[in-house]
């Protein structure tokens, strides 16, 4: 009796889909072992099977195949999106370098040096490609730079003897093990100048004291309190932004100073509020500060006022920082040497100066803070002002807030 050929199902549908595939049924059926009639039998019985499942087969094939082209897409999308951002991230850094002045071949073949495509920094920089490859072509000669001269591993003393650098090393350990150790590297020079009679460069001292491990390390500064740099603003009425600095005075009777801390109101040049006295510490100023917003009702305000001031002692103080953050108040400094961001109440003391100070010869202090007082009344009352299309700023306050005068806006 002859074996029956026995295999799973699953075996079964897959010598099917071989013949449907478009192998020939004998050559199927000898590759497995087994007779073309049952073969032929299982294509009968599991066709239509076979055929469902081929069709699901090249349906996902078709559907792998379009989410892959869309996968393609989108990797090119992306890879041109990232393409576009690293050249507007070069152009920027080209440009903030074109800024400085500096001159456009050297600073395209400065980053073409870095490794950035020709063609894109070339276009940044504008400068033609006709006048690159001529520069590659004509290279300029450049003088070699120079190494300096070797170190000589010794010096001279006073008599013209050599002594060694490890001679020098040997009497800077001395000099740092006893009462000196805390003295630096040009203390250092004036020791060994003295005691060791040496002819010898501090700079020398440095590069030894630096080889022996013996420099102390730098002192950081550090800034607790930030600075907001002044900026650019356009001043369309009161209490947008006031000024605030510090002014001398001389008392000639007893041959000393006094201060006067003014804050004027950028828009109608009035003195809002002033301290004058024998000191003038960080606390007048708050004092002064507050008067002002109490007197000018800052606190019923929307917008928040801005206070300029210059790089003072008693404006850099974290006291003054606090009571700022906590008044809602926004402080500004103006740069270093920059008397011209604060150039409003400069002119009001370069005022106070030739109108009070010059004309008036104290002899006390209280005589002094009269004259002061009353300088300032008959400037913020009575003083015509230029550019207030002459009133003074009580009066031009007041006109403005009527409607009876235009004010004009004021860029600083």
């Amino acid at each position: 009796m002859k074996r029956r050929f026995r295999c799973p199902v699953q075996v079964k549908k897959e010598l099917v889909v071989e013949v449907l595939s478009g192998y020939r049924t004998e050559v199927v059926a000898r590759q497995h072992g087994m007779s073309p009639k049952t073969l032929s039998n299982w294509v009968r019985q599991y066709q239509d099977e076979v055929d469902e499942l081929m069709a699901k087969k090249r349906d996902d094939a078709e559907k792998l195949k379009q989410d892959a082209a869309e996968l393609e897409e989108l990797q090119q999308r992306y890879d041109q999106a990232i393409k576009q951002l690293g050249e507007k991230e070069l152009e920027l850094s080209i440009l903030r370098e074109l800024v400085k002045k500096a001159p456009r071949l050297e600073t395209a073949l400065a980053w073409i040096e870095r490794g950035h495509p020709v063609r894109t920094v070339l276009r940044i920089c504008d400068v033609p490609r006709s006048t690159y490859y001529y520069h590659l072509r004509h290279p300029e000669r450049r003088k070699p730079v120079s190494t300096g001269r070797s170190i000589p591993g010794y010096s001279y003393d006073k008599t013209g003897k050599v002594v060694s650098d490890i001679r020098i090393k040997t009497y800077l350990r001395r000099l740092f093990q006893g009462p000196n150790a805390s003295f630096g590297y040009r203390k250092m020079t004036v020791l060994l100048r003295r005691r060791y009679r040496l002819v010898i460069n501090k700079k020398k001292v440095y590069r030894l004291c630096k080889e022996l491990h013996l420099l102390a390390p730098q002192r950081e500064t550090s800034h607790s309190v930030p600075k907001k740099i002044a900026n650019n603003r356009t001043v369309t009425g009161p209490n947008q932004l006031w000024q605030l600095d510090i002014k001398y005075g001389y008392i000639a009777g007893v041959r000393r100073h006094f201060y006067l801390a003014s804050i004027i109101d950028v828009f109608d040049r009035a003195i809002v509020a002033y301290h004058r006295g024998k000191t003038c510490s960080t606390s007048d100023v708050i004092r002064t500060v507050q008067k002002a917003l109490l007197k000018r009702n800052i606190h019923e305000q929307a917008d928040k006022l801005v206070i300029r001031t210059d790089n003072g002692p008693q404006f850099i103080s974290k006291a003054f920082y606090a009571f700022c953050e906590q008044a809602g108040v926004e402080h500004e400094r103006i740069p270093n040497q920059t008397p011209n961001k604060n150039a409003y109440i400069e002119s009001f003391h370069s005022i106070l100066e030739r109108e009070c100070y010059l004309r008036n010869c104290f002899e006390r202090y209280e005589e002094a803070f009269a004259e002061v007082d009353r300088f300032i009344r008959y400037y913020n009352n009575d003083r015509i002002h230029g550019s207030l299309k002459d009133w003074p700023p009580k009066e031009y306050l007041r006109l403005v807030t009527s409607g009876a005068l235009k004010p004009k806006e004021i860029a600083l």
